[in-house]
């Protein structure tokens, strides 16, 4: 990205909220308060975008600012609907929900995997990540459209049960139909 772009995009962080700022032209600029978390981000929508057919925004470039960094993207249409432990780079992992932000891993052998496959997952499932528009369904009734998936900083190289735990981490903050849910998706 040119220097001229880049200054372009140089808000101060306090001008741009935890979830980011719409910017034109399709755009979205996300701050990260820690830079290995954008770093990570960006490398796992890239290795997305790139690799499979997941409606994920399109990582653009990560733009440094001291300590911190933001994320530039494209934006996506849709409103909140509410063998190694590692990030994408083989690093430590970082996750909000744990050890609060504090570097963690890697594992070259997770006793707690007991067994279980390694995945990619999101590392953040929840209602607030999946993006959705109202479409007119076939029968003309109304109905719901996954429009995209976001907010991949802590994805990375995790047990398969992973994404499972987490969506239902703080469970009393969601709905018992989203706690049924969750359930029955990962059956």
């Amino acid at each position: 990205m040119s220097i001229k772009l880049r200054q372009l995009f140089s808000y101060p962080a306090y001008l741009i909220n935890f979830l980011g700022r719409k910017l034109p032209f399709g755009l979205y600029l996300k701050y990260r308060g820690i830079a290995d978390l954008a770093r990570n981000e960006f490398n796992a929508m890239r290795t997305l975008h790139l690799k499979t057919t997941i409606p994920i925004p399109e990582p653009l470039d990560v733009i440094p600012n001291g300590d911190s960094s933001y994320l530039l993207m494209t934006r996506l249409p849709g409103r909140s609907s509410q063998t190694v432990i590692c990030n994408t780079f083989g690093e430590i992992c970082r996750h909000h929900r744990i050890c609060s932000v504090d570097p963690i891993g890697p594992f070259s052998d997770e006793p707690s995997r007991r067994g279980h496959k390694m995945a990619f997952p999101l590392a953040d499932l929840n209602p607030r990540n999946i993006l959705v528009d109202q479409v007119t369904l076939s029968d003309g009734t109304t109905g719901w459209r996954v429009t995209g998936i976001v907010d991949w900083e802590t994805a990375g190289y995790y047990p398969e049960y992973w994404d499972y735990t987490k969506a239902l981490f703080k469970g009393f903050r969601w709905k018992p139909r989203y706690i049924k849910m969750v359930h029955k998706v990962f059956e």
